[in-house]
């Protein structure tokens, strides 16, 4: 229950970007592989899917992925990974920080 009032609340009161950093956030911390300077995350999902996981437009969602690479957040570590640099940063971008 609490999940689902917690999810309610973020599809509501964020914006894309900020969803998205936090699932982003919550895949690394469970599914990250941490390197010496960053966390590399295997994310075998489209990005209709992720749409599909947010409750947004795949359009929204490639736009937040240029957001949050152009705020030096994520980069691209080949096929399927994306490379967080700075997982506190990553959070507060979800909390509206």
């Amino acid at each position: 229950m609490r999940r689902l009032v917690l999810l309610t609340e973020t599809i509501a009161f964020r914006d894309v970007a900020a969803r998205l950093a936090l699932l982003l956030a919550d895949y690394a911390e469970r599914q990250g592989t941490p390197t010496a300077d960053v966390i590399a995350l295997r994310l075998n999902r489209t990005q209709e899917e992720l749409s599909l996981e947010l409750g947004t437009a795949r359009e929204s969602v490639g736009r937040a992925l240029k957001q949050l690479r152009a705020r030096g957040l994520i980069r691209s570590g080949g096929r399927e990974t994306l490379l967080i640099a700075d997982l506190s940063k990553l959070r507060a971008v979800a909390h509206g920080e």
